[in-house]
């Protein structure tokens, strides 16, 4: 049952974190220590008492094994082979004892001689009986929280809801975005709850974004592009450009800035973007904003989502951004 135990949670190890594919490893490893539980009230009435301590160790480690396999964010590949190399040391001793111990359980009479036996085996059965309760409950726990929280389709651009005139949407990736029933933030936008999950569209390349459309603009003017957002440790990659030139084929003002939002700052930024900044509000929105020429009357706006390590570019696992609303605004 250990053997099992492990291999499936190595399996699920293996696996994308929120996908549909590991929730369901998940619930395969509830199930192999659910049996294990059942498997160690029996060995435990019946195993010498030489084979107590090793079997004891053996069941209270497994599932902390299995749950630092399945849990996410994944545990490093450090701490992942620590706790196979662990599990693999405390089945081998439990192994040896139990081959030095075939045939030479005490006799009848000796059990007399042992008043507290069935009290300690009672107290060991007990104490490896809700070691195992309280980890599977954690698992069934991660397993519907996986099931509930990631969500499984990802949203097309044509189910994206209404926008004002003169901005329209121009790209999704890897997103998806959930209405929210709040104030509205911005006049005329619905607030959106983007939740980063894998993408089938091959150009987003492990990417997760939205990006805006903004037309009707006075060319040559300068505008600020402002971004309202709140998250929980997502941070953000704003990029912001104008329509692309006949003769180069390429946006004569463009740049990019990836914001920080726990702490305001500015991690990077290029192009000839003419300023950037975060404004927090009094309700809790970051208002991120940069500044820059339209030389043309348009400008394209790009959200994406920054994952905790700082990439832009990941699988998608359930890294999430509430969106206010993005307006493009002429400065004086």
């Amino acid at each position: 049952m250990v053997d099992a135990t492990t291999r499936e949670a190595n399996n699920a190890y293996l696996l994308e974190c929120g996908t549909e594919e590991h929730a369901k490893q998940g619930v395969k490893v509830v199930e192999q220590l659910s049996e294990l539980y059942r498997t160690a009230n029996r060995i435990i009435l019946l195993a010498s008492q030489e084979l107590q301590a090793p079997f004891s160790a053996l069941s209270r480690y497994t599932p902390e094994a299995a749950g630092k396999l399945v849990q996410c964010p994944k545990a490093t590949e450090v701490e992942a082979k620590a706790a196979r190399e662990k599990l693999a040391d405390l089945s081998a001793s439990f192994l040896m004892q139990a081959r030095n111990d075939l045939g030479i359980h005490p006799s009848r009479q000796v059990r007399d001689q042992i008043p507290n036996r069935p009290r300690r085996y009672l107290a060991t059965t007990l104490a490896i009986c809700i070691a195992l309760t309280i980890v599977t409950a954690g698992l069934i726990a991660y397993v519907l929280n996986s099931r509930k929280t990631v969500p499984n389709g990802e949203t097309a651009l044509v189910d994206l809801p209404a926008l004002p005139r003169a901005v329209s949407w121009d790209l999704i990736w890897g997103l998806n975005a959930k209405p929210v029933v709040i104030p509205a933030v911005v006049t005329g936008e619905t607030p959106l709850e983007l939740t980063a999950i894998p993408s089938k569209d091959s150009a987003a390349e492990n990417r997760h974004a939205v990006a805006l459309r903004f037309s009707d603009l006075n060319p040559g003017g300068v505008y600020r592009v402002t971004v309202w957002v709140k998250s929980a440790g997502t941070n953000i990659q704003l990029q912001a450009h104008d329509g692309a030139d006949p003769q180069t084929k390429k946006p004569p003002d463009e740049g990019e800035v990836r914001l920080n939002l726990e702490t305001g700052s500015t991690t990077v930024a290029y192009g000839n973007l003419l300023a950037e900044g975060i404004d927090t509000t009094t309700d809790g929105w970051n208002k991120a904003w940069v500044d820059l020429k339209s030389t043309n009357g348009q400008v394209y706006v790009y959200l994406g989502l920054i994952e905790k390590g700082g990439s832009h570019v990941f699988t998608g696992s359930g890294e999430q951004l509430l969106l206010g609303g993005i307006t493009v605004t002429q400065t004086p």
